[in-house]
């Protein structure tokens, strides 16, 4: 028997404030947010699992209950973190989330003005969520946890500001910015269309190592995604899993959605089951004959993507 694997993930909730362009915005059309009550009966099945990224496709702060989830898997021994677009970060969330002890969180922020960032995420808030991320950094003061991250997606309506973004990381206090690629969220739809329009891929390569090479480092820890294809990396389906907001056990992060691809839901039978049973087991064996064919497009495959630590 297979044991449950070292991180999983659970979506929070689906729902989210922003529109932007990276987004599969398909996923939104299902249940809103998971409840307490749900998050705690999963959470009890995850004896072994060390680490919980509590974020989806949804923005996490919309679910009111979340603040109390986290401080319920930290108090249960998990490490805990999560992504946020920072809007709905107030003084009283914050506080409550470092004094609680949260290990990680990721601030996803994509543009160094308010032009880009309306171009991108469809809103109007980038003083907003600047403000808000330098206020949850000064309330963390001196203490170690939680590690902030800037999380920046490179696309063709940000990658010649990459240098000013980073600095605004600088700006903000983050300890790491880390810069990834566009996914294709096993969509084919997507992939044609909303990667097509915005991806990076298929622009000049000397172009982009002309931005890449402009980038400061040294004071901060800086991760750049690759340019072109390398070493296909992925292990998800045997070192991570997704618990959606209904709570379907999905293969990972690309493949979020459930009406796509699920396994069986965890508040039905138990995550141990369904880790082990014969469908995610076929899953294995065609991903490890690479037949798995939602894994075709994923830029972990392709070797453009670069693993969180």
């Amino acid at each position: 028997m297979l044991p449950l694997p070292q991180e999983i993930q659970i979506e929070p909730s689906v729902r989210c404030n922003m529109n932007c362009i990276m987004c599969d915005a398909k996923a939104r059309h299902r249940a809103a947010d998971m409840s307490l009550e749900n998050f705690k009966q999963i959470v009890c099945q995850l004896r072994g699992v060390k680490t919980l990224g509590m974020h989806g496709l949804g923005e996490s702060l919309l679910n009111e209950e979340f603040p109390e989830m986290v401080e319920y898997a930290l108090s249960e021994g998990f490490k805990v973190r999560f992504n946020t677009n920072m809007s709905l970060m107030t003084e009283e969330i914050a506080n409550k989330l470092i004094v609680a002890g949260l290990t990680e969180i990721r601030f996803s922020i994509d543009a160094s003005n308010q032009q880009i960032y309306r171009q991108i995420r469809g809103v109007d808030l980038f003083q907003s969520v600047v403000e808000r991320s330098k206020t949850f950094v000064r309330l963390r003061g001196k203490k170690s946890i939680p590690y902030i991250k800037l999380v920046i997606v490179l696309m063709k309506e940000n990658y010649r500001h990459l240098n000013e973004i980073i600095n605004l990381g600088r700006e903000i206090g983050v300890d790491e910015v880390f810069v990834q690629n566009m996914q294709s969220w096993s969509r084919q739809e997507f992939k044609e269309k909303e990667s097509k329009e915005h991806s990076i891929f298929g622009l000049p390569k000397e172009e982009l190592e002309k931005v890449f090479s402009g980038v400061r480092k040294g004071d901060i820890k800086i991760t750049l995604p690759p340019l072109e294809g390398g070493e296909y990396t992925c292990t998800w389906p045997y070192s991570g899993a997704w618990i959606s907001v209904e709570g379907f056990l999905c293969p990972c992060c690309e493949c979020h959605d459930p009406r796509i691809l699920n396994f069986g839901n965890v508040l039905e039978k138990s995550i141990v089951e369904i880790w082990n049973n014969s469908a995610y087991n076929k899953f294995r064996q065609d991903f490890n004959e690479g037949k798995a064919q939602i894994c075709y497009e994923c830029i972990l495959k392709k070797g453009v993507f670069k693993k969180y630590d």
